[in-house]
């Protein structure tokens, strides 16, 4: 459907807080190598990663999932006591 590719955003959100990407213009196969920061406030319980094609009309839903903040922590802690 997009055959010039996709102008690719990606939103993360924990919380009320988003932060998210440049786009990365006309890609099939886009990537991102950025940093996103994102503080984690009490209760927070999931990570949301949307992205979305980028108009100048309306964004256009491509995809989202949602992880929960503790798988995350769980794996970060495993990496780390692995390397230490």
């Amino acid at each position: 459907a997009y055959s010039g590719g996709v102008d690719a955003v990606v939103t993360i959100q924990i919380g009320d807080t988003k932060a998210s990407t440049k786009v990365a213009k006309r890609s099939h196969n886009p990537e991102w190598d950025e940093m996103l920061s994102i503080p984690v406030e009490d209760g927070a319980q999931l990570v949301e990663i949307q992205i979305v094609h980028s108009s100048l009309v309306r964004n256009v839903f491509m995809g989202r999932t949602r992880i929960p903040l503790n798988e995350i922590a769980e794996t970060a802690y495993t990496t780390r006591k692995g390397q230490g």
